[in-house]
């Protein structure tokens, strides 16, 4: 060998590279420089040229992951939809609910009437009244709370 002669360290780990596999394993690492990149995205869609990387790495990969980010658009859409339509027809059957009590309740209240029961009929109706009353306004004052804390 020509040239400057290698330092001790070197010397020691060519030592250490003759006695064990591992060794040169970790000789071999120690003489490379690493560098490190750091992207960051906010999005289901990678940086273009992240993209890029991904496509010399095997062609394609970039393909998969527009169909992949495509797909999970969808499924949210959809995932969304599903959500509002259960949504409404859980109101819809709480407010059919409530009609059919309603109407149960003025039946009791109109029998109770004819049948020489006025009190207890005033007591029916006045009932119902609040009580339908009290549904309406708390679902409304619910949904503004609710409006309010989807704003925040």
């Amino acid at each position: 060998m020509e040239g400057n002669p290698p330092d001790k360290k070197k010397r020691s780990s060519k030592k250490d590279l003759s006695q064990s596999k591992s060794s040169s394993t970790i000789a071999s690492r120690t003489e490379e420089s690493v560098s490190l990149e750091f992207f960051e995205s906010s999005g289901p869609i990678p940086a273009p040229n992240l993209l890029l990387a991904y496509e010399t790495i095997q062609p394609g990969f970039a393909e998969r992951i527009l169909v992949m980010v495509e797909k999970e658009q969808a499924h949210r859409i959809e995932y969304d939809r599903v959500e509002q339509e259960a949504t409404h027809n859980h109101i819809r059957r709480g407010h059919i609910m409530a009609f059919i009590l309603a109407a149960m309740l003025m039946v009791a209240g109109v029998t109770f009437a004819f049948t020489g029961h006025p009190d207890i009929s005033k007591i029916i109706f006045g009932g119902s009244i609040v009580g339908v009353a009290g549904l309406f306004l708390g679902s409304r004052i619910l949904k503004a709370l609710i409006l309010k804390n989807k704003g925040k």
